[in-house]
């Protein structure tokens, strides 16, 4: 790809292949043997789909290239979030000292 988004000639025929084989898969799985412009139209579905996923990649590539170093260490993970505790009961709210329990 280049760094304006476009997406050169060999990966268009890369991903054209690709979703070639991902709709023979997809048919082969059903066990159903598509018309041709069945098969042509769920082809492109997978091509559309890869070129956006490609897409969205390259474009948040280029977003965090354009933010400074000291930035990108600050970005919360999930791992860095604490699970989260849901309260079923009174117990769990931690509420008995209101019912006059020690």
């Amino acid at each position: 790809m280049s760094t304006s988004g476009r997406i050169h000639g060999e990966l268009l025929r890369l991903i054209f292949f690709l979703s070639n084989k991902q709709a023979y898969d997809y048919f082969a799985a059903l066990g159903y043997q598509p018309h041709e412009q069945e098969f042509c139209h769920r082809r492109g579905v997978f091509f559309q789909k890869n070129r956006g996923t490609i897409g969205m990649a390259c474009a948040q590539a280029m977003a965090l290239r354009g933010i400074p170093t000291t930035a990108r260490r600050h970005v919360v993970s999930p791992r860095d979030l604490q699970p989260i505790h849901m309260a079923n009961d009174d117990h769990d709210r931690n509420v008995s000292h209101l019912h006059g329990f020690a």
